[in-house]
């Protein structure tokens, strides 16, 4: 089956509420030579765009939209028990998502994969309370604190962490990484809010932080991914 066509049989099922053919969708996927780390890119993925897509539309009645999403992070951690693991690398990241039930299953998403790829992650889901982030990065210092799909309203809130956390330099070497959501909708802010990368998508994101190593490979993979925006506009 066509990759489109997958994606919307998915999408139907994940509307409908029809468990079965949703489960169906991804085992076909599996049957037709896709990895588990494939699939969850180019059938998931794409279906959780497409959600969100017909939410912010008003196409698709909020009960039926979280139960859609609800059923596809139950699918993504059936996925992750097939993911790879490479040696782990040493490096800790600490991951908080937006508030709304598919900014949270990209949290997730991106969680399961940085882990396959030998990180060390803290997912702490939605954000919360920006003392109590401030708390957990002093204590925990991570290698990366990544914020994945923040709607607007978490946007000011990670704002002042980013300020809190630089003026105090309470975890040196800090790299900070934004990625979907208002980051997404609206090009340049995850810059101008100070965060050293940034990716439309968890698989992008998670590739990104794979790459960085010393300083100026963060300087490299910053300049990268402005250029990406300038293709891309």
């Amino acid at each position: 089956m066509p990759q489109a066509l997958a994606v919307e049989h998915l999408v139907t099922a994940l509307i409908s509420g029809d468990r079965a053919n949703a489960r169906d969708a991804l085992r076909d996927a599996i049957n037709n030579g896709y990895s588990a780390e494939e699939t969850a890119e180019r059938l998931i993925w794409p279906a959780a765009v497409t959600l969100d897509a017909l939410w912010r539309k008003d196409q698709v009645e909020h009960s039926a939209y979280q139960g859609a999403v609800l059923m596809l992070s139950q699918l993504v951690q059936r996925l992750e028990c097939g993911y790879g693991r490479a040696p782990q690398h040493g490096k800790v990241y600490l991951v908080v998502s937006g508030s709304e039930a598919g900014e949270t299953l990209a949290g997730e998403i991106f969680s399961g994969l940085a882990e396959a790829a030998g990180a060390e992650v803290v997912f702490l889901g939605p954000c919360g309370d920006a003392d109590d982030l401030y708390a957990a990065l002093s204590r925990r210092a991570p290698d990366a604190f990544v914020a994945f799909a923040s709607s607007a309203a978490d946007a000011p809130k990670l704002r002042s962490l980013i300020n809190r956390l630089r003026t105090t330099g309470a975890v040196p070497g800090l790299t900070t990484a934004f990625g979907g959501g208002v980051f997404a909708r609206a090009p340049g802010l995850a810059e101008e809010m100070g965060a050293d990368i940034w990716a439309d998508d968890p698989f992008e994101l998670v590739r990104t932080l794979a790459s960085l190593g010393t300083r100026d490979s963060t300087r490299a993979v910053r300049l990268a991914c402005r250029q990406r925006r300038r293709n891309a506009a």
